[in-house]
């Protein structure tokens, strides 16, 4: 049925998948399965690295924090720990926003991170593998972002890195298992996409994607409603997208009219839009 789904989805193609990525170091972070001594462990036997996002950054990084835990777990079967602290920790995946979290400020105010290529381009982001970073802590993974939602564009390019597919979910495609994972290199920086609005326009959902979510995903609601939406939000963020035109048929009731949606696209930082005959944000036929 996702597959089904998938197809009653019109994607702008203009760069949504892909960023032209500029990359600084001759050493880009990649992931291995038969480590070096010098490589980052990302998840093994022996447990997995924990996410440490700051309590104060935009509501999608930890939510992305959270998927990207997920993911890794998908691939060795050990989940990652999501926190907002050090406690206890010697090593960490940091994750923050350039500006917003203090984390990563702190990082940079120390000379641990260079910050000033991202956060000179928009939605532009690195990952990095620093010494020391923290007092207390031996190593960590930085990822960081020009805004929130790059800095989720940084997470979800650690699990692009190992091995799962954006469409983990919309076209069940399992990624292959892995006993453990390595983080190996320096760092890696993308720059900002060259379309800079690009994602998935709903349309024609009468047949499949509005009944199947008003009868599976959204009963409650009766309509295509905020879990449905949320899975097509996380989709954008995989596929290093950010908008996103609603369903705009007669069946599909006005976006904005069903108030549990409104946060969804906050949680995700997606930008909504209107499509071909949507104007002024309007829902021309519910309306």
């Amino acid at each position: 049925i996702h597959t089904l789904i998938a197809t009653s989805v019109n994607r702008l193609l203009l760069g949504v998948c892909f960023l032209l990525p500029l990359t600084l170091s001759a050493q880009e972070v990649t992931v291995t399965t038969t480590p070096l001594a010098s490589d980052f462990s990302l998840s093994s036997a022996s447990g997995a690295t924990t996410i440490v996002v700051d309590a104060a950054d935009a509501e999608v990084v930890p939510t992305i924090a959270l998927a990207v835990a997920s993911d890794i777990e998908a691939v060795t079967g050990v989940k990652p720990a999501v926190a907002t602290s050090f406690d206890g920790l010697s090593t960490a995946i940091i994750a923050g926003t350039v500006g917003r979290s203090s984390f990563i400020n702190q990082l940079a105010e120390a000379g641990r991170i260079d910050v000033s290529d991202v956060a000179s381009q928009w939605e532009s982001y690195a990952i990095e593998l620093v010494d020391n970073p923290i007092e207390g802590v031996d190593r960590a993974v930085v990822c960081y972002g020009n805004n929130s939602r790059a800095t989720a564009y940084a997470l979800l390019h650690l699990s692009r890195l190992a091995g799962v597919s954006p469409w983990i979910w919309w076209a069940d495609v399992a990624p292959q298992h892995q006993d453990a994972l390595w983080l190996s290199g320096h760092r890696t920086f993308v720059g900002s996409p060259s379309v800079k609005y690009r994602g998935i326009f709903i349309n024609d959902e009468d047949w499949g994607f509005q009944p199947w979510a008003a009868k599976g995903m959204d009963k409650e609601y009766g309509n295509v409603g905020p879990n449905a939406y949320a899975h097509v939000m996380e989709l954008l963020l995989r596929l290093r997208a950010n908008t996103l035109w609603p369903a705009m048929h007669l069946c599909s009731q006005a976006f904005w009219d069903q108030k549990a949606n409104l946060p969804v696209a906050r949680r995700y930082d997606i930008v909504l839009g209107s499509s071909h005959c949507e104007q002024m944000l309007r829902d021309n036929e519910w309306e």
